[in-house]
């Protein structure tokens, strides 16, 4: 969707939901991409029907579906409040691109200092360097993974490609471990700062 959204693609949501729909067989229709698939699908055809679509609602929605039918990871709260974040971020037309970094981290940190006690305030600047690279290695890898690796110069670019994105989170790691903060927060004051948050 970020992407569609950064090139000014008209329908992204709907260009989301057929693409994710495409690769969710290819990567074994993980909870993250089915999650991504229903959002993107349900917003679109709200939206093709031009009715007026609550996001933040049917975020919300999806979430208690899947914490009612599955057992709901730390990865999956995170995506839930980065996705929150995204869509905070895209109420503000003038600074939409640098809240769609900013926001999904503060969205995510006081659950990350509840859970791991530690986070790093440079953090929306790592990502905004990272997400070429990420975004490079994911399409390659379900290049390959859809030509079954058999074309070697494919394989060879993912290789490299996940080869850079490793250096990279380690040169980032070494260079702003300085703004690394350790602090954990009572779990009583993070639920109270969501439930302000959302009212």
């Amino acid at each position: 969707y970020l992407i569609f959204k950064l090139l000014k693609s008209k329908n992204p949501f709907l260009k989301s939901s057929i693409t994710s729909g495409v690769f969710l067989p290819l990567t074994g229709f993980p909870p993250s991409a089915v999650r991504a698939f229903l959002f993107t699908t349900i917003v679109s055809i709200g939206k093709t029907k031009g009715r007026k679509v609550d996001l933040i609602y049917i975020t919300i929605l999806i979430a208690i579906l899947f914490a009612v039918l599955s057992k709901i990871s730390t990865g999956a709260i995170l995506s839930f409040l980065a996705v929150i974040g995204i869509i905070a971020a895209i109420n503000y037309e003038k600074l939409k691109t640098p809240l769609i970094f900013i926001l999904p981290f503060l969205f995510t940190l006081p659950f990350i200092t509840t859970k791991f006690g530690t986070f790093n305030l440079l953090s929306p600047i790592n990502s905004i360097l990272l997400l070429p690279i990420v975004y490079i290695t994911l399409l390659l890898s379900l290049l390959s993974e859809a030509t079954l690796f058999s074309i070697p110069q494919i394989n060879k670019i993912l290789f490299l490609s996940a080869k850079t994105l490793i250096l990279t989170s380690k040169l980032q790691y070494k260079l702003t471990k300085a703004f690394v903060i350790h602090s954990k927060i009572p779990e009583s004051i993070v639920t109270s700062i969501y439930i302000l948050v959302f009212l």
